[in-house]
């Protein structure tokens, strides 16, 4: 009986510690398994975000309208509204828009415009602006990139000023300008915006558009 009750009492004592050292083993999984855990989940949604962030797709520039608001002898006021297009999954903010305007080869207006406008997500917004054009800068214009006289630059302006809606400047020129055809000529514009992301970085794009007066565009007359 006593040597049962021994064997008995090592087979318990041998028992604890197996169970012992399993509750080690288990407590050592858990503790290795938890960073693990932790490292896996939270490396991920980095990723995530950034492969987001980097994947701005250009936003679109365009010019679908045009007004003269001033028409003088002398002088015309046009203003070009600006379409900007986002065509991300997200926001974005329009930090700057910068442009030159060109009529043929002749730099008519170039400017900066500070904005900070929001985009929603595939959405659109409209920037307007506007500057001045004068016979006698695209006159002088011809005369110092060509060489040519003003009388023969001024000539050479008559058709485009009479297409961009100006007023005859000169009486004498009455019986040349009544033979002119009306054809509104054709401006180019390039420029860049500066395009703020979700989470702050800007991204400039670069664009180009043409645009052209027409009646359909609601001309100030």
């Amino acid at each position: 009986m006593e040597k049962a009750a021994k064997h008995g009492s090592r087979e318990d004592g041998n028992q604890l510690k197996k169970e012992g050292k399993m509750k080690k083993i288990t407590f050592v999984l858990l503790v290795i398994a938890v960073p693990v855990f932790l490292v896996i989940s939270g490396g991920l949604s980095p990723f995530i975000a950034e492969s987001a962030e980097t994947g701005i797709k250009p936003c679109q520039v365009s010019i679908p309208a045009i007004e003269n608001i001033f028409l003088g002898k002398e002088s015309i006021s046009l203003a070009p509204y600006f379409e900007i297009s986002n065509p991300n999954n997200f926001p974005v903010t329009l930090n700057e828009l910068r442009y030159s305007i060109y009529l043929k080869d002749c730099l008519c207006d170039g400017k900066s415009l500070p904005l900070n406008y929001f985009i929603p997500a595939k959405g659109k917004i409209m920037v307007s602006s506007a500057f001045a054009v004068t016979w006698v800068n695209l006159s002088m214009w011809i005369w110092q990139t060509q060489g040519k006289s003003m009388g023969v630059a001024i000539k050479e302006i008559l058709p485009t000023w009479k297409g961009l809606n100006g007023k005859l400047f000169n009486p004498k020129m009455k019986k040349l300008w009544a033979q002119i055809p009306k054809k509104h000529p054709l401006f180019a514009v390039n420029g860049e915006i500066d395009i703020l992301g979700p989470k702050g970085q800007t991204t400039t794009f670069d664009y180009s558009t043409t645009w052209s007066l027409s009646e359909r565009y609601g001309i100030a007359r």
